[in-house]
Parts: C-alpha cells; sequence; structure tokens
C-alpha cells in the first residue's frame, strides 16, 4: 500500500487568486469590511505583552502565540517542500530539498538573529 499526499493543489488556488483579491480590496478599500492584519485595538495590548517579557517559560508561549498569527504566512514555503518530499524519488533527492528549505528559510532568520544580537551587544 503507497500513501500519495497531494498538498500544492490547493496552494496553487489560494495564491493566484485568493490572496490576490483580498490584496486587491486591501489596495482599493483599506479598512472595510476586514484587513489582513492584527485589529489595532489588539496592537498596544500585543506591544506590551511581548515588551512585558521577562522569562523563558514566557518568552516561549509568547513565541508561540506570534507563531500562530505569522503561519498564514509563512505556511506556502512548507506546504510546497512537504508536497515535493512526498514525491520525492530517491533519499538524496530528499536532502537536497531539505537543504534548498534551510537556505531560503532558517538561514536568513538566523542571520537576522545573530545581527539583532551583534548591534545589541556591540
Amino acid at each position: 500500500m503507497q500513501l500519495t499526499i497531494v498538498i500544492v493543489t490547493y496552494e496553487d488556488f489560494h495564491k493566484k487568486y485568493v490572496d490576490r483579491v483580498i490584496y486587491l480590496k486591501d489596495y482599493l478599500w483599506y479598512g472595510k469590511c476586514f484587513v489582513m492584519e492584527a485589529p489595532r485595538s489588539w496592537r498596544p495590548k500585543m506591544k506590551s505583552l511581548i515588551g512585558g517579557v521577562t522569562s523563558v517559560p514566557r518568552a516561549f508561549l509568547i513565541g508561540f502565540v506570534v507563531s500562530l498569527f505569522l503561519l498564514p504566512c509563512t505556511s506556502g514555503l512548507y506546504i510546497v517542500i512537504l508536497g515535493l518530499l512526498a514525491r520525492a524519488t530517491t533519499k538524496s533527492y530528499a536532502i537536497l530539498l531539505l537543504v534548498f528549505y534551510n537556505l531560503v528559510f532558517v538561514l536568513p532568520m538566523i542571520l537576522i538573529t545573530l545581527a539583532f544580537f551583534w548591534a545589541n551587544n556591540y
């Protein structure tokens, strides 16, 4: 029995049509009906929560909540890479895809983190 995962079809549809219509709506009628961002009334509370992090457990909790907000923006790459990995024919090709993913997504986050660390310490 072979399991085949097909997840790219929905992503293609979503990226081609739904996002464009929503962004066009925001361009033409910003603030009407709904917007693709956190509500303005939440922003002061979110800022105070993030600014008040003083412990490691709370930092993990805030990081988890922030990642839930970022998930719709960042999930496209995950879905595409998982779809390609599901179709990978060899182990070396799957490893190559994982290296590509790390170069495109993980490495920039590490570099940004290091840049902020060095900027704050020097």
